[in-house]
Order: C-alpha cells, then sequence, then structure tokens
C-alpha cells in the first residue's frame, strides 16, 4: 500500500494521570518512556494538551483518540479539561517505544 507507514515499536503499555482539581492547572503522564503516546478521550469532557511548557495546545475533543509521535518520554505531555472544571478525571494512554 503506497504511502502508509508502519511504525516499529518495541514495547508499549498503559498509563494514566488525572486532571488537575484546580481546573486551570495541567496533570503531566508519569515520566515513562516512550517515543509515542496515544491519548483516548473517553471522559466525556474535551481536553487541551500541552507539550512542555508551550503555550499553545492542542484539543482533544470528547471521544477523540490522538497519538503525539516524537517525544522520549510521556511527561512531556500534560493534560487539562477545556472547560477548566474542577472534579478530576482520569485521562488514559498508550505509551510505546
Amino acid at each position: 500500500m503506497a504511502g502508509f507507514v508502519t511504525p516499529i515499536l518495541g514495547e508499549g503499555g498503559h498509563i494514566a494521570v488525572q486532571t488537575d482539581a484546580s481546573g486551570t492547572g495541567f496533570a503531566a503522564f508519569s515520566a515513562q518512556q516512550a517515543r509515542q503516546l496515544t491519548i483516548v478521550n473517553d471522559t466525556g469532557v474535551g481536553l487541551e494538551v500541552r507539550q512542555g511548557v508551550e503555550t499553545v495546545y492542542l484539543p482533544v475533543p470528547a471521544g477523540a483518540i490522538y497519538t503525539f509521535y516524537g517525544i522520549d518520554r510521556a511527561s512531556r505531555l500534560s493534560v487539562r479539561r477545556t472547560d477548566l472544571g474542577t472534579s478530576q478525571l482520569t485521562v488514559k494512554a498508550r505509551w510505546e517505544l
């Protein structure tokens, strides 16, 4: 199939993080080594994902699945609710090396 690339990855697993209770703060994933992280937003609420300390955030709408490539560990990514709600939500992801 032309144009299709299959990533070569060695291992993977699942991690999760709870959103910040303040509603405005970002919560980082653990320091798990990872070349890519796939966030599954089954929280029912839109999320914003920040890489490092950047001020531009990528939205991951409720029900969406998004893979972030080109990282060296999961903690490079942090999440918060787009509605800035204070009820903590568990955000699940799959890391892969």
